[in-house]
């Protein structure tokens, strides 16, 4: 079976209940269309969790292509707007919850830029607006909007 999901946004109470639900088993697929963080306190465990399914897929959405500019600018001493777009679409909570449980949080993101680039390949990350496009053959779900949504025309 193949799943999708988005916009989990850190809300482990939803994120669990849908996990409840779908039952993903080893033979089963989950894609992941971003936005795993902020808003909610628990972004980052999620993330987490995901990371250690080896049957999930997963793209980076909006909010955790914010936190990746706002730590690659915070390594370089640079603290620009980007930071408070970033809180003001819920990333505080991500910031706050990496402080506690991690401290360093550059480090972090480093190491989880690197692990998701190791369990999903080079370009698992890319810049929104960027050129490179990957090929993928798709079937049809059916549903238009579907189809739209899944950016490639179908399922993959």
């Amino acid at each position: 079976m193949i799943y999708v999901m988005s916009d989990i946004h850190g809300n482990m109470r939803r994120f669990q209940s849908v996990m409840n639900q779908i039952n993903l088993q080893p033979e089963d697929t989950l894609y992941v269309l971003g936005d795993v963080i902020d808003r909610y306190p628990d972004g980052v465990r999620i993330l987490r969790k995901l990371m250690k399914l080896p049957n999930v897929k997963m793209l980076i959405g909006n909010h955790e292509l914010m936190m990746h500019q706002v730590f690659k600018k915070r390594k370089k001493g640079i603290y620009v707007s980007d930071f408070n777009d970033w809180y003001l679409n819920g990333g505080d909570f991500t910031d706050w919850q990496l402080e506690e449980q991690l401290g360093d949080k550059d480090k972090i993101l480093s190491q989880v830029l690197t692990d998701i680039e190791k369990q999903f390949g080079k370009g698992a990350i890319m810049k929104l607006g960027s050129e490179s496009h990957l090929e993928v053959d798709a079937v049809s779900s059916g549903s238009l909007s579907l189809d739209i949504a899944l950016g490639i025309g179908g399922y993959p």
